[in-house]
């Protein structure tokens, strides 16, 4: 994580040769945790204290 505030978190990573597919690009999985991570911490950064899943109600 490199930036938090409510709604919004950035989070950074390095892709060393390990996560680069045989197209020489980076793996999509590696960018779909990243991407994953940093809306969920965004998301739970707007609910209120003491609620730790949204609901509908």
């Amino acid at each position: 994580m490199t930036e938090v505030k409510p709604g919004t978190v950035v989070f950074e990573g390095e892709a060393g040769d390990h996560l680069f597919n045989p197209m020489n690009t980076v793996h999509g999985g590696y960018l779909a945790t990243l991407l994953d991570s940093a809306l969920g911490c965004a998301m739970l950064s707007k609910l209120p204290a003491r609620v730790d899943t949204p609901s509908p109600s």
